[in-house]
């Protein structure tokens, strides 16, 4: 199977993009409508965080905060590892483990393109994966 790149993956997402002041019930509400995991958050003409289900789970209900009273800005991840389009899904996988996440914005030009998840990998996307780090690892070791 050739290479997956990442932009035919997007091709059947809708993005989800939030401002940095919404609040986390509303962010909630927009990931249970979607068909999406995690939200992209935007200010002042550029992506500033990450939103995933997970966070909420673990940053709002666990400990018993009010999502109603409180911004995305203060659950998001910022300063998240980003990927262009035209990278192989393989890629982004191997940066999902090297940073230990499950979600990668894809940004192209300072524009936020959508989120590729662990989910959106493939058997062969895996292999791909597995294959490309093993061979990291080689030359990390000869060097």
């Amino acid at each position: 199977m050739p290479k997956r790149h990442i932009f035919r993956i997007l091709e059947t997402k809708n993005p989800l993009i939030l401002q940095e002041n919404v609040k986390i019930v509303d962010v909630a509400k927009a990931l249970g409508e979607s068909a999406e995991s995690a939200a992209l958050i935007h200010s002042g003409g550029r992506t500033v965080g990450i939103i995933t289900e997970a966070d909420i789970v673990r940053r709002v209900v666990a400990r018993g905060l009010d999502p109603a009273e409180n911004d995305a800005s203060s659950i998001m991840t910022r300063d998240t590892v980003v990927i262009r389009p035209n990278q192989p899904l393989g890629a982004a996988l191997y940066l999902m483990h090297e940073y230990a996440v499950r979600h990668i914005p894809v940004i192209e030009k300072g524009k936020p393109l959508g989120v590729i998840s662990v989910d959106d990998a493939l058997v062969p996307d895996l292999q791909e994966y597995a294959h490309n780090a093993e061979m990291l690892d080689h030359i990390g070791e000869i060097l």
